[in-house]
């Protein structure tokens, strides 16, 4: 049988590298940004034509290149940023892997002009699908401009792959912004040339974040952002958060950066819906715009061609300190601003949630991550009426009130249930008779590793076989259910969960589960549409509504109330 294994040719094989790192124009866009970055530049200008696939431009005045090395950056795997094995543990700068210009010269034509700092002559190299062209000397500005032209001409099944000009378009967009909040000290602009029109993005240095923020996302969510700053051990975490009435149907506003790097990383991501559970609806998503400063030596970020995927040394640790930091900014907005804005009750931009009434908020079972509430006075109330024994009307605060009075006790009892499970000395009901539970050998061993947690919240349990547990007592939250149920429920759901070891998803479900469970039975205790209330009964409702932690949604994330100020309802009816 002849030999099958051949070695490729370099053109086949720096094709196929450069798709891990070149899978479309604003690919081309990172790559380049990040090259200026790390150049030590404070201007860079950047100019595409159809989507970026007929013309990408980008020019800074960072250091520039040498002659020689102008043409050596165009080899794989050459790099001024390592020289060494250690190196790679102590990354810091956002290139490294010396991959970028030669994937990008391999399915494009490039023309590069660098001229160092100090430099009499500036350099120019000509690359066409991997083959050198020219190299010449030429007159240039200090700093480096490169054209990438036909992109993906020598690759058409690649180019097929690519969306409409304005998708690409819109990629390139989220790039540059994305790097003007990473960089708020640079001065970056975007030019987009086409047929039909032209347009250009400009972000003049500043120096506070929440400036840059205001440049790129307007009015209308800066004044719904939160500012974030927390310190624990070696990790520093800054940036904005969205308070709970503004929230999105992806994840798109979601942007994490850790030393100043863009980065995908699910135990960020699962930290910060974490941190908003029982505050925004299931399927909404907050804003974020959440930085991370921390040793190199604590991240690794050599994990995927693009850089963006990165792994944390203690995932866990990492995870706990995000929620954490995410909840006591929460609870500060929370405790400082008793009323809600005006404006979000009923009216708001059209990037604002369907539903901006959406808001709860509640401390978490998670004992290490508690932060104390701090409950605002009590407010001057008066009743007004009781309507078809449903909604409540009232006068707060010289505001308006409609409240519905059964998502209003499902938010007082959830409050005094879910306090229970955190609470130092809780209520224990000891069993007259123990109670024996089996289970399936499959969750034996997942069930061991729930115990720890289910005993901090009051639960006796001892094995007594290889798949017998006794039950002896249970928190009285507790009480009158199914104990055995609710332990499988658990299980089942452990194991359907799909979420990395590294992500405390084990305890992040169970808490999930037993959640669930006192939102059920706030439901079914609270009183009913229909059910008939003195008028001191009434006014303790509203009373204990007002008192709980964040009063304005039932544990579902269903509104409890709505607030009308006197200039809310002059625009209801057209007077201003």
């Amino acid at each position: 049988m002849p030999d099958r294994i051949i070695h490729l040719p370099p053109h086949i094989s720096n094709q196929i590298a450069a798709g891990e790192v070149i899978e479309r124009p604003a690919s081309v866009i990172k790559e380049l940004l990040e090259n200026s970055i790390d150049a030590d530049s404070k201007h860079i200008v950047m100019r595409v034509k159809g989507g970026g696939v007929n013309h990408i431009y980008v020019a800074d005045d960072g250091a520039g290149m040498s002659s020689k090395d102008a043409l050596h950056a165009f080899d794989r795997h050459a790099t001024s940023k390592i020289s060494r094995n250690e190196d790679l543990f102590c990354i810091n700068t956002l290139g490294f892997r010396g991959e970028a210009l030669s994937s990008i010269a391999s399915v494009a034509k490039v023309i590069l002009r660098t001229r160092e700092r100090g430099s009499e002559v500036g350099t120019s190299v000509r690359i066409e699908g991997g083959r050198l062209i020219q190299h010449s000397e030429t007159g240039c500005p200090e700093g480096t401009e490169i054209e990438v032209c036909d992109l993906f001409y020598n690759v058409p099944a690649r180019r097929k792959f690519l969306k409409s000009t304005n998708t690409e378009l819109s990629h390139i967009i989220n790039v540059v912004k994305h790097y003007a909040l990473a960089y708020k000290e640079l001065s970056l602009s975007l030019h987009i040339d086409d047929r039909r029109s032209g347009s250009k993005l400009i972000f003049p240095p500043v120096t506070e974040l929440g400036d840059r923020l205001y440049q790129i996302f307007g009015k209308e969510i800066d004044r719904e952002l939160l500012e974030i700053s927390f310190t624990e051990g070696p990790y520093i975490i800054y940036g904005y958060i969205s308070s709970p009435l503004l929230t999105f149907r992806g994840r798109d506003n979601q942007i994490f950066f850790v030393n100043r790097r863009i980065v995908k990383n699910a135990t960020i991501s699962h930290a910060l819906q974490k941190a908003y559970s029982d505050l925004i609806p299931a399927n909404r998503y907050p804003f974020a715009v959440l930085f991370m400063e921390v040793e190199p030596s604590l991240v690794d970020v050599n994990v995927h061609p693009t850089k963006k995927e990165i792994k944390f040394r203690d995932n866990n640790y990492v995870h706990n300190i995000l929620i954490k930091a995410i909840r006591k900014c929460l609870m500060k907005e929370n405790s400082r601003n008793f009323s809600l804005q005006k404006e979000s009750l009923y009216t708001g931009p059209a990037t604002r949630s369907d539903n901006p009434e959406t808001l709860s908020f509640q401390e978490e079972i998670i004992q290490e991550t508690h932060i104390p509430y701090i409950k605002p006075s009590t407010p001057h109330m008066e009743i007004l009426t009781c309507m078809e024994q449903l909604f409540i009307v009232a006068m707060v605060e010289n505001e308006l009130v409609i409240i519905d009075q059964h998502a209003a006790h499902e938010r007082i009892i959830y409050d005094r249930l879910n306090k229970m499970t955190r609470t130092e000395g809780k209520d224990i009901q000891v069993l007259l008779f123990p109670e024996i539970i089996s289970l399936a050998h499959e969750k034996v061993f997942l069930f061991n590793e729930c115990i720890p947690y289910l005993q901090s919240m009051g639960f006796d349990i001892e094995e007594i076989g290889q798949r017998s547990f006794m039950i002896r007592s249970i928190p009285v939250l507790f009480k009158g259910y199914d104990i055995q149920y609710i332990f499988n429920d658990m299980l089942d759901e452990l194991k359907a969960c799909d979420l990395d070891e590294n992500d405390a998803g084990h305890t992040l479900t169970i808490e999930k589960i037993l959640k669930a469970i006192i939102n059920r039975k706030a439901c079914n205790k609270a009183v009913k549409s229909g059910d008939s209330l003195s008028r001191r009964e009434i006014e303790m409702l509203v009373q204990d509504l007002l008192s709980t932690e964040m009063p304005y949604t039932c544990p579902h994330g269903r509104p409890t109330m709505k607030k009308f100020s006197l200039e809310d309802l002059e625009k209801i009816f057209k007077r201003k």
